[in-house]
């Protein structure tokens, strides 16, 4: 068992940093020199705590249970998601760089409005995700990160740093999305006369988990009686970046009404019960050698 260090990615970005180190998607050193908003490293944070250290483990599979954070599973009364592929996620980091004044005195034709800027660039984005998401497929975007300077009531603001991603199942789908939100991006910064600089991005594609490891969870929730149906992750996990390197096995149990990352999030007993039930008789077969050697 592994608890993987960061993978929300709120304090230090980005997300899923412990799996990325650990699958040589990002430099362990890279991670450790990682800043969170005040300042410290995640070096520093580490040591503060006592939980830094060299590492290695060999890893033939590996197996994830979660919950399923929307309401596919609950809708249908269904016990057991099997989840087959990741959507793919486009996550950027901007700085938009505008100029002080007083927000009294200045006439809107002179400023270069930082905060105007930014707000019209996540207006953009679920412009985008509304023009892109039709009977055949969905477009997602969001902006769950914002912070203004010198956010004074009577000044214009001259700075401000936003996080926007945008995800879809379909790699064809999500660059078209892609490329319409930069477009849009242009025009707010020649309607804004703001700069937009693009930092850190995080990206990741539309890619499926092993099949044999989908059948032999099927496989195993019918020897329990368990209900279930194949699922796509909307969300980031650590078996996200562990899929690429070793076969790997992703489990859902219900998410009631689909809420998630709110203190409302809740889950049954009988459903966590389940879950372990079925984790227990995966891990007995992949253990067994059934989905990789022994």
């Amino acid at each position: 068992m592994i608890n993987w260090f960061n993978e929300e990615g709120c304090r230090f970005k980005p997300s899923m940093m412990g799996s990325s180190v650990f699958t040589g998607k990002i430099s362990a050193e890279q991670v450790l020199e990682t800043t969170d908003p005040h300042g410290v490293t995640v070096r520093e944070a580490l040591e503060a705590i006592g939980t830094i250290g060299d590492f290695s483990l060999d890893v033939a599979g590996y197996v994830e249970l979660h919950i399923e954070q929307g309401r596919s599973l609950d809708d249908g009364g269904i016990k057991i998601g099997l989840v087959e592929s990741t959507w793919g996620a486009n996550k950027y980091e901007f700085t938009v760089q505008g100029e002080q004044a007083h927000t009294g005195a200045t006439v809107i034709a002179d400023r270069r409005d930082a905060l105007f800027a930014a707000s019209s660039m996540i207006v953009a984005a679920r412009d985008v995700a509304d023009k892109f998401t039709d009977d055949d497929g969905m477009v997602i975007t969001s902006c769950g990160e914002i912070s203004v300077f010198p956010n004074s009531p009577v000044v214009v603001a001259s700075e401000v740093k936003l996080l926007i991603d945008v995800r879809a199942t379909d790699e064809q789908r999500l660059a078209d999305a892609d490329a319409e939100l930069f477009r849009r991006f242009a025009e707010v910064e020649e309607r804004s006369k703001c700069e937009i600089v693009r930092g850190a991005e995080h990206i990741w594609g539309s890619k499926e988990y092993d099949r044999r490891g989908l059948e032999l969870a099927a496989s195993a929730a019918d020897s329990l009686g368990l209900s279930k149906q194949v699922v796509r992750t909307l969300a980031g996990h650590d078996s996200t970046n562990m899929k690429d390197v070793v076969p790997t096995i992703m489990l859902f149990v219900p998410s009631v009404d689909g809420i998630t990352h709110n203190e409302a999030e809740y889950t049954t007993d009988e459903d966590m019960v389940d879950g372990v039930r079925l984790l227990t008789e995966v891990l007995r077969r992949v253990t067994g050698g059934e989905f990789v050697e022994a």
